[in-house]
């Protein structure tokens, strides 16, 4: 499965105009997938972030159609997902992204999370109810201190078939790339066996438009994983390749004039766990638009796919509340709608116009982190407010900024993996007070910190 858009406006991307609408940035299921320039002359990305040789190793042997599990015991191996009712599958895929337009170029890099609640199992399938998150960081704003910013997030409910096979509503957009990997049913792979399968992109302009393609597959035998609660078990490895190509079907001038691209990937398919293990990516793409804008992006990719439990917030929330009563500090927090938890700075935290966070707003913060480093896999997301004095632009640039300082403040004195923190602002649109008065005023100069359920 791939998924996205987690769609960036490349004129937002490039501080310039450009009518190419959206591009789409995968994350998913083999949702994951991307987009990258087909140039000849592409600068390449640093591959430092993605290597095979740190996470899977070559056995003593390979061959397919018998596997070995943790105990060593001989099965047959069956390429289909199986999941359970009540699960979360989580799939993380970080990235690196080169886009060029005409004679602009930025680089970013990506963490795209899908968390897939299984609803329901069928003798032919799964019912999902699928959340796509995308954050981002522009390598040309801070070098320095890397501190994602919360981009996009939306909701899809569809049906993921045991062979790969996606039933996706038209209402809902993701995931965008649909129908990878795609297993024939019953099949024993032996190395060098291959079969095709029907992919499907969906790209979002000013229109969505459907773009079909062949994927190609090859079975290159088993490898062994090296570290982590799995080591010692098998993993299949399993190549594919495909081939982009879109030329347009109207006279509408916001439709691109020709796609022209190819993904080739490896995906790492546990048998243990009957998912994929790894998805190991470079997508290359070429955007012609009728007005003669160029637009190439290139990106190398790695997924990990894991089952999830909830996150412990009843725990946290406990833990909180003791933190107040030894300290005497106040860290007012309570649950959301969505069962996450939410830490609202208390007090005065940001005098007028001002992201600087003060020594009572850092020690507020050393407490909360020293809770927070006891539990594994905490996602946070930080969301800075503002009064509704200036401006709706510049109130949102102050909100992102204090939400951001939060952020940095976290990622550099707390033991969370930075791609585990996030942060956006709101300006003055989710008010706690009455902004005529100086007390509600200062009420809504705040920073949410967010502990996502999951």
């Amino acid at each position: 499965m791939h998924n996205t858009r987690m769609g960036m406006k490349i004129r937002k991307i490039c501080g310039i105009k450009n009518p190419l609408g959206r591009i789409l940035i995968g994350m998913g299921f083999l949702f994951l997938m991307t987009f990258a320039s087909v140039a000849q002359e592409t600068e390449d990305i640093p591959e430092d972030h993605i290597s095979d040789n740190d996470t899977v190793n070559p056995p003593d042997k390979e061959d397919g159609n018998d596997d070995e599990d943790i105990k060593g015991e001989k099965k047959e191996p069956i390429f289909q997902w199986q999941l359970e009712p009540g699960e979360t599958l989580e799939i993380k895929k970080t990235s690196r992204q080169l886009i060029k337009l005409n004679a602009d170029k930025i680089e970013r890099e990506v963490v795209h999370r899908v968390l897939l609640d299984v609803e329901e199992a069928t003798p032919e399938g799964y019912k999902l109810d699928a959340r796509f998150y995308s954050k981002f960081f522009y390598r040309e704003e801070d070098k320095s201190n890397m501190v994602y910013k919360e981009e996009e997030t939306h909701a899809s409910r569809f049906v993921l078939n045991k062979n790969g096979i996606m039933d996706v509503p038209d209402e809902f957009y993701m995931p965008n790339v649909r129908n990878i990997p795609f297993f024939p049913e019953g099949q024993k792979f032996q190395p060098g066996d291959t079969w095709n399968g029907d992919g499907m992109e969906i790209m979002e302009f000013h229109e969505k438009i459907k773009v079909l393609f062949k994927v190609q597959y090859e079975y290159a035998g088993k490898e062994a994983l090296k570290g982590g609660e799995l080591d010692g078990t098998f993993v299949h490895k399993i190549i594919f390749r495909y081939p982009i190509q879109y030329d347009a079907k109207s006279d509408n001038k916001d439709e691109p004039q020709k796609i022209m691209g190819f993904n080739t990937g490896v995906l790492f398919w546990s048998e243990k766990l009957h998912i994929p293990y790894l998805v190991i990516e470079n997508y290359k793409l070429a955007v012609m638009m009728k007005n003669g804008v160029t637009s190439e992006i290139q990106i190398k990719s790695k997924a990990i796919y894991s089952r999830i439990p909830a996150q412990k917030i009843d725990d946290i929330q406990e833990d909180l509340a003791k933190k107040n009563k030894e300290n005497e500090t106040l860290i007012p927090h309570q649950k959301d709608k969505d069962g996450n938890l939410r830490i609202t700075l208390p007090g005065v935290q940001f005098e007028h116009n001002s992201a600087a966070l003060s020594p009572e707003t850092e020690k507020i913060l050393d407490e909360i982190h020293s809770i927070l480093e006891k539990y594994e896999n905490v996602q946070l997301r930080i969301v800075g407010h503002t009064d509704s004095t200036g401006k709706e632009e510049y109130n949102l640039r102050l909100s992102e900024a204090r939400a951001k300082n939060v952020a940095e403040y976290m990622i550099s004195h707390s033991g969370i993996p930075r791609e585990n923190i996030s942060y956006e602002g709101k300006g003055h649109t989710k008010p706690l007070a009455d902004n005529s008065t100086p007390a509600g005023r200062a009420k809504n100069r705040r920073v949410e910190i967010i502990i996502l359920k999951k």
